[in-house]
């Protein structure tokens, strides 16, 4: 292997690591997955001194809120890493497990994806008010959640699609597997629920802003196409 293109993709991911802006860090990310998919590299790989690295975990905590978690928990299907929740002094968190480039690449998405969901959803709140709809806050909030179901349910096709094309792997490894079983004592919690409307349009509003997230102009040249 051309130890040319392992440093080209970590000073990708020390680009992604250490940007402000939150484009490029997703540009920057997402032309490390594709070198990495395009010879045949994984995490182990890929270090700074060329050693295999161990499993690392890292906490989202910041406004972990319930509908937060939903739709870090569906990204997270597409990302090999392991992902467990947990509630510590009344703060909900999500706890990251996975070889170092799979935990930051999947925590600047997480950001990424929660900022772009809150723009889009303002966007079609306010579509809906010039429209003239009008309800109390609490219906907006069932309103949101879902038009997040949609737009959970778009961006996970999304996603399946460049999976497919680029032929990504999205298994969690063993490795990872097997220290949260050594390392970490897992129980049962209660699985998330939200309140929500029967309201078609929001969801298909949400499953359309969803599916094109990706597919944007930073997005669609940062793989190339």
């Amino acid at each position: 292997m051309n130890e040319g293109i392992k440093s080209k993709i970590t000073k990708l991911f020390a680009l992604a690591g250490n940007n402000p802006s939150q484009e490029e860090a997703q540009s920057a990310l997402l032309n490390a997955q594709r070198l990495m998919t395009k010879y045949g590299l994984d995490d182990c790989d890929i270090d700074e001194d060329g050693k295999v690295e161990g499993v690392i975990s890292q906490i989202i905590e910041d406004r972990a809120t319930g509908w937060r978690l939903l739709l870090w928990i569906n990204l997270g299907k597409h990302f090999p890493v392991q992902l467990l929740t947990s509630t510590i002094g009344g703060v909900k968190r999500l706890e990251v497990y996975g070889f170092r480039n799979s935990v930051e690449t999947f925590c600047a998405s997480a950001i990424y994806v929660v900022t772009a969901f809150e723009q889009l959803w303002h966007r079609y709140l306010k579509g809906r008010k010039k429209d003239g709809w009008k309800t109390t806050s609490t219906e907006t909030k069932k309103l949101r959640n879902e038009y997040l179901m949609g737009f959970s349910e778009g961006l996970s096709e999304a996603f399946k699609k460049q999976e497919t094309a680029l032929m990504i792997v999205t298994d969690v490894p063993a490795e990872v597997t097997n220290y949260i079983n050594q390392n970490i004592r897992i129980r049962k919690g209660r699985p998330i629920r939200l309140n929500r409307t029967d309201d078609e349009q929001a969801r298909s509003a949400g499953y359309t802003d969803g599916s094109r997230l990706r597919s944007n102009k930073v997005l669609t040249d940062s793989t190339g196409t």
